[in-house]
């Protein structure tokens, strides 16, 4: 039986330790109401980086990004997903993952947590499941926790 003064181990936060941990949103604009696929900007941080975690932002966190940019509306966040690309090999590494479960809310306040990717941002896309509610300007905005090679 451990002594009444012995330490219990607690697991560290990976976003927190093991050296500097950044983050980084992107916007991923609405560029038609007739597509259902809308690809991510290109990013040489975050194509250089290690990614840790995820996480969406719906009108719910705010209703208007950085600059002043609409965020999607509710209806069309609940029916997004996201796909990331490997940066090696252009392979699918998180396929249709829900908006909806990577925002922080949704996972006891904390971002949904990957395993260093590393990921071609040119290649990854948010995709609706259908194109109703869509509005051109209104951009999806993904956070990515990571860190530097």
């Amino acid at each position: 039986m451990a002594s009444p003064t012995a330490r219990q181990h607690k697991p560290q936060n990976p976003l927190m330790c093991n050296g500097k941990r950044y983050f980084k949103m992107l916007a991923v604009p609405v560029t038609g109401t007739s597509q259902t696929s809308f690809s991510f900007p290109t990013d040489d941080v975050l194509k250089n980086a290690k990614i840790l975690a995820v996480e969406a932002f719906s009108g719910n966190d705010f209703p208007t990004g950085p600059g002043g940019n609409p965020v999607a509306n509710t209806g069309v966040f609940n029916k997004a997903f996201l796909t990331l690309k490997s940066k090696e090999n252009d392979e699918d590494v998180v396929t249709r993952i829900p908006l909806l479960r990577l925002r922080a809310e949704n996972n006891s306040g904390e971002p949904f947590r990957t395993c260093d990717l590393q990921i071609n941002p040119s290649s990854c896309s948010v995709e609706v499941a259908s194109t109703a509610g869509l509005v051109v300007g209104e951009n999806f905005y993904i956070g990515f926790h990571y860190q530097r090679n």
